[in-house]
């Protein structure tokens, strides 16, 4: 869903090798791919604080949730001529949550999407981006939106909400 009836563009381009892909809806040829990051336990913990595995019905739910608040994207990334999804992000007025699959973490891709989807709220006009909750356990997730220029903003239950004055 645009943000207030923007229109969300089909493709935010980051450079020769990766891209973000509007997410299209339920039908997306990349769930059953996404589904997979999600059936991994540390990814899971890294993002929800648990290590219950997604299912079909709570990952559609999530993307429902997300793109009913923001703008919904694939991470893709070209692998043997074709752009691959490697994973997801949104951009919400109070939230940026990203997953990347656990084979293409700590390549510098979550910090370039970060700095892209920072471009794209500027066009939006939006003064500011941030994060509701990284878990103070969640030093790489830390570390990136650090290096993007965020720096923490309250403390949650678990952790921290992380901003970036635009």
């Amino acid at each position: 869903m645009p943000i207030e009836l923007i229109p969300q563009p089909q493709y935010i381009p980051i450079d020769d090798m990766l891209r973000l892909r509007c997410f299209k809806g339920k039908d997306d040829p990349a769930i059953p791919t996404a589904l997979s990051w999600y059936s991994d336990k540390l990814t899971v913990l890294m993002s929800e604080g648990n290590i219950r595995p997604y299912t079909l019905p709570r990952l559609n739910n999530m993307y429902e949730y997300l793109g009913g608040r923001g703008e919904l994207y694939f991470i893709e990334r070209l692998c043997g001529g074709e752009f691959c999804p490697i994973g997801d992000t949104a951009l919400c007025r109070d939230d940026l949550p990203i997953v990347i699959a656990k084979e293409y973490r700590a390549m510098g891709i979550g910090r370039r999407v970060i700095l892209a989807l920072c471009e794209r709220a500027r066009a939006l006009g939006m003064d500011r981006v941030r994060t509701a909750e990284i878990f103070d356990f969640n030093i790489p997730s830390i570390k990136c939106f650090v290096s993007a220029g965020f720096c923490p903003e309250e403390k949650t239950s678990r952790g921290h909400s992380y901003a970036l004055k635009l």
